[in-house]
Order: structure tokens, then C-alpha cells, then sequence
């Protein structure tokens, strides 16, 4: 395996003459005891790693064979299966036979009785052929008077399409404004419920306002005595202060006195005690006089804060005020638009319905009276004219009605445009029997120049 194997090591020695043992030969005897206890140790791991993949083969073995068992018993099932279903298919092929025959059995009466009634058919209808030839005459006569009607009243109609054009475009005009208005009156309220969640959002702020307001005078009372206790702690302290000094003072005339007069330690100890009491005293004070100014110091603070969210509180309040002095702007001027589209609306549907009464009236040929008066009993004397409407003047009359309007100049030009243009389309292809583009420009032109509007057509 390497260089240091013994079985290399006893080769090189097989070849080697005897010589006396030395120090080299024993050095050389110990390497080769180590070494072989290292390659038994290799071949003691290599025969572990070889059991142990044994027992891993065996493992994966035994699972293969539960697998394979399990295979070869869903196979029989599954010839099982494919057994019963085979009888079954078996048995209901035999029962279609039977169906089929009894089938064919009843088709060959059926089939009988058919030829039957079809020979009744046949007498019924040469009888009635020859009545239906009479009718069918009569027929045809009728039908060669409506078709001449039915030409004058294509004519008729051709010439009433292009008014029922520019009235159907108005009617989706006035729906489309209809529509805008709805929407119109759906923001308006949308902005009323923002406005009302504004004024909510006030009054919430107003009564924060109230709460801050309360609750800072109540701090700065509270302020107000803590400064007052201060104060009289201040005064207390100073008063102390005095005392010490002064029990100082006596304490250093006492030992004045006692160093001129002699040792008198009880004066002397009495003046120390109430010195030592007088500190303490001093101590205690000033003690409580750090405790209220360090009370009185967050008592500034909290008032300093509810300044702050006081002024932040108004700010928000004007805001919100003037916001909503905006948002009833908004919905006022919504309010008018939505007043004047509505009317608008209404005398807008009020010319369309006029106009197609007057179309109806011009298809079926009436004369109508054309004196003004109300109420409806009062009767002019000698007025008694009637007029026929033309379509001529109920297209004028919608024209003067809506022209000062400059969305209805916009849209009177781009359907004139459109609807030559469609036709201009079909008149490359096959004209048929349309008229011509170039005469019905002519003619828009012609009354286009009537209404002293100008329009350009291409």
C-alpha cells in the first residue's frame, strides 16, 4: 500500500546477507511492529465498513422482496378484475343481441305503417293543390299592392332616418348627461358624509381641547402650591441655617469661655447635641425642599407638554375648519352643476319627445291646428288654420333651440362627418342604390349656410 508496508520492508530484507543485530536493526524491528499494528487497525475498519454495508444491502434486499410480494398479490388481484369484467361485458352483450332483435322486430311495423300514412299524405295533398293554386294567385295580388306601399313608405322613411339619427344621439346625449349628474349627485354626498366625519373629528378634537385646558389648570394649581411649600421650606431652611450659625457662634464662645475658665464639658456636650440636632433638622429640610423642587421641576414640564399639544390642538382645529369651509364649496358647486344639468336634462328630453311627435305626425300625413291658447276651452274667434309639419322645420326648430350651446356645434358637425364618411365608405364599394356623398354634402352645405353656421367637411 505505501512505502512503510512490511511486506516491502521483508522483501528488501530477503535480499539482504545476514549481519550482526545493532541499534539500527531494533529501531528497524519497532517501525515494523508499528506499522503492522497500524495496517491491522486499517483492515479491522475496512472489514467494519464491509459489514456494515452488508447489512445495508440486506436491509434494502429484504425491502425489494415485501415490494415484489406486494406486486405479484395486486396482479393477481388485478386478474382477478379483468375476469369479472370480462363475464359481465360478456353478459351485457348478450342482453344487447336480444335488444337489437327485438328492435328490428318492431321496426319492420313501424316501417309498415309509415308507408301507410304516407300514402294518405300524398292523396291529401293533391287534393289540396289545386285550392292552393286559386290562394296562392290571390296571394300574389296582395303581395304586389304591399310591395308598392311598402315602396312609398320606404321612401318616406329614408327621408325621416337622418333626423331619427340626430334625435337618437341626442337622446344618448341626454342620457350620458343623466349619467354625469347621478355621478355628480353621488360625490356631492360622498363629500356631505366627509364633511359630517369632519365635523365629528372636531368636536372630538374640541373636547381634547376641554380635557387639556382642565387638566392644565388643575397642574398649574398644583404648581402654584408646590411653589408655596417651596417657598416656606426656603424660609424654614434660611431660619435653620440662622440657628446653626448661631449654636455655631455659642459653641465658639463656650470653648472661648472654657479655655479662659476651665474645663466645663457638660456645657460643652449639651451645645454639641443641639448642634448635632440643629444639623439634622437642617438636613431634613433641605432635603424635603429638593424633593418639592424636583416635583415642582416635572409639574413645569407637564405644563410645558399640554402647552405644546394645546397649540398643535388648535392648529389641527383651524385646519380641519377650514377644510371644511372648503369641502362646502365643493358640494355647493356641485349642487348648482348638478340644478343646471338637470335642467338642462328636462328641456333637453322635453325638444326630443316634441320632435319625434312631430315626426309621427309628419310619417302618417296630419294637419294640426296651429293657434296657441290657455286654457283649452277658450277657442280664438276665426283662427281656425291648420299646418303640416315638415321635417325640415322640426330640424330647424332643434337647431335654434340648441345652438347657442357649444358642445351641441361640436357634436352637429362630427355626425354630419360621420355619417358621410359611412357613406362615402359603401359608395367605393357598391353604391347601390344610396344617393351620393357629394350631393349629400351639397345639401348639408346648402343647409348648413340657412342655420348661418359653417361647417367643414372633408
Amino acid at each position: 500500500m505505501d512505502s512503510e508496508s512490511p511486506f516491502l520492508v521483508t522483501g528488501q530484507q530477503d535480499g539482504a546477507s545476514p549481519s550482526p543485530p545493532s541499534s539500527a536493526t531494533a529501531a528497524a524491528e519497532d517501525d515494523y511492529e508499528a506499522n503492522s499494528d497500524i495496517n491491522i487497525l486499517k483492515m479491522q475498519m475496512m472489514l467494519s465498513w464491509a459489514d456494515r454495508e452488508k447489512n445495508d444491502l440486506e436491509i434494502v434486499i429484504q425491502a425489494l422482496k415485501t415490494e415484489n410480494s406486494a406486486l405479484k398479490a395486486q396482479f393477481r388481484d388485478s386478474k382477478m378484475d379483468e375476469h369479472t369484467a370480462a363475464q359481465g361485458l360478456q353478459e351485457e352483450n348478450t342482453a344487447l343481441k336480444a335488444l337489437i332483435r327485438e328492435l328490428e322486430d318492431n321496426e319492420a311495423g313501424e316501417t309498415l305503417k309509415l308507408q301507410m300514412e304516407n300514402l294518405s299524405l300524398k292523396a291529401n295533398i293533391q287534393r289540396s293543390q289545386a285550392g292552393e293554386t286559386a290562394a296562392v294567385e290571390r296571394l300574389q295580388e296582395q303581395n304586389d299592392r304591399l310591395k308598392a306601399s311598402f315602396l312609398d313608405l320606404q321612401k318616406r322613411n329614408e327621408e325621416l332616418l337622418i333626423e331619427q339619427a340626430s334625435l337618437k344621439e341626442g337622446l344618448r346625449k341626454a342620457e350620458s348627461r343623466s349619467e354625469f349628474a347621478s355621478d355628480t349627485l353621488k360625490m356631492a354626498h360622498e363629500l356631505q358624509e366627509r364633511v359630517e366625519k369632519f365635523r365629528g373629528k372636531n368636536s372630538e378634537l374640541t373636547e381634547k381641547n376641554y380635557r387639556l385646558e382642565h387638566k392644565h389648570l388643575e397642574n398649574l394649581k398644583a404648581a402654584q402650591e408646590s411653589q408655596k411649600a417651596i417657598d416656606l421650606l426656603v424660609a424654614e431652611n434660611e431660619q435653620k441655617e440662622q440657628e446653626v450659625q448661631d449654636m455655631r457662634s455659642k459653641l465658639k464662645t463656650a470653648r472661648t469661655i472654657h479655655a479662659q475658665i476651665g474645663p466645663n464639658k457638660q456645657a460643652l456636650s449639651d451645645l454639641q447635641e443641639k448642634l448635632d440636632a440643629a444639623e439634622k433638622d437642617r438636613n431634613r429640610h433641605k432635603s424635603d425642599h429638593e424633593k418639592l423642587l424636583q416635583t415642582w421641576t416635572k409639574f413645569m414640564t407637564e405644563h410645558q407638554q399640554l402647552l405644546h399639544g394645546k397649540t398643535a390642538l388648535t392648529a389641527q382645529q383651524a385646519a380641519s375648519s377650514t377644510q371644511i369651509s372648503s369641502l362646502k364649496n365643493e358640494v355647493s358647486t356641485m349642487r348648482n352643476n348638478e340644478n343646471h344639468i338637470n335642467q338642462q336634462n328636462a328641456r333637453l328630453k322635453t325638444s326630443i319627445a316634441h320632435a319625434i311627435t312631430c315626426l309621427d305626425l309628419i310619417y302618417h300625413g296630419h294637419r294640426v291646428f296651429t293657434c296657441k291658447h290657455n286654457p283649452l276651452d277658450r277657442l280664438p274667434d276665426g283662427k281656425k288654420s291648420t299646418f303640416e309639419f315638415r321635417a325640415k322645420d322640426v330640424a330647424h326648430t332643434l337647431f335654434n333651440e340648441w345652438s347657442p350651446e357649444k358642445e351641441f356645434d361640436m357634436e352637429y358637425q362630427r355626425q354630419r362627418q360621420s355619417i358621410l364618411d359611412h357613406h362615402l365608405a359603401h359608395e367605393r364599394a357598391d353604391p347601390g342604390r344610396g344617393a351620393w356623398a357629394a350631393s349629400m354634402k351639397s345639401s348639408f352645405i346648402s343647409l348648413d349656410s340657412g342655420r348661418n353656421i359653417k361647417c367643414n367637411y372633408s
